[in-house]
């Protein structure tokens, strides 16, 4: 997954626009952020914001939520004193994210803004091969994480293992001749699946 900052230009299609004034501490820091969009592209994300005034501001942390799960860090922008700001998450795969800023204050108080939502579509093209083998079988495609499942003929997982890069082999040795049924996962969604046959 790269991460990328300080993008500019055209960033697909807007998802959220919001303005709104954050509060820091006491009265005396105030931070006004101007036109805060999440943009989708393919499998990517892009942020866009603008910052009209930044006093008592220490840093900028930006947060994602994956299908209505927790919110977690994933880059943290110093202030600048006012101005643009850019973001760029690639490579996530297909589902629903939603954004915040967690304005943190030099006092260490802090504030979220609202949530920016933006939905991936992801175009992969998921491959498994050999469908016939006696040792391995290799996983191309997908994202990093994805989940690949081995089932036996009554439908029990029997083999589980995590796509590592853009081939991954896995080893069948473990398992006794027959016919099984793979697929490959990511969260609730099935990229890929095949019915394999280990001689």
């Amino acid at each position: 997954m790269r991460k990328q900052m300080n993008l500019v230009g055209s960033l697909g299609l807007q998802i959220v626009f919001f303005l709104f004034a954050s509060y820091i501490a006491n009265g005396q820091g105030k931070t006004t952020i101007l036109n805060f969009t999440a943009a989708a592209n393919g499998c990517d994300t892009h942020l866009d914001w603008n910052t009209a005034s930044e006093t008592n501001v220490k840093d900028i942390q930006i947060e994602r939520s994956s299908n209505g799960g927790k919110f977690v860090t994933v880059a943290t922008v110093q202030a600048s004193g006012g101005g643009h700001y850019a973001y760029s998450e690639d490579g996530l795969g297909t589902g629903r994210y939603e954004y915040r800023l967690k304005l943190n204050g030099k006092d260490g108080k802090f504030l979220n803004s609202q949530t920016a939502a933006v939905s991936l579509t992801c175009d992969r093209n998921v491959q498994i091969a050999p469908l016939r083998t006696t040792g391995f079988i290799s996983i191309s495609g997908g994202n990093v994480g994805n989940v690949i499942h081995v089932y036996d003929s009554a439908g029990r997982s029997v083999l589980k293992a995590e796509v590592t890069g853009p081939r991954t082999e896995m080893s069948l040795k473990s398992l006794a001749p027959g016919t099984y049924f793979i697929a490959v996962i990511e969260g609730d969604q099935i990229l890929k699946q095949e019915t394999i046959t280990k001689e």
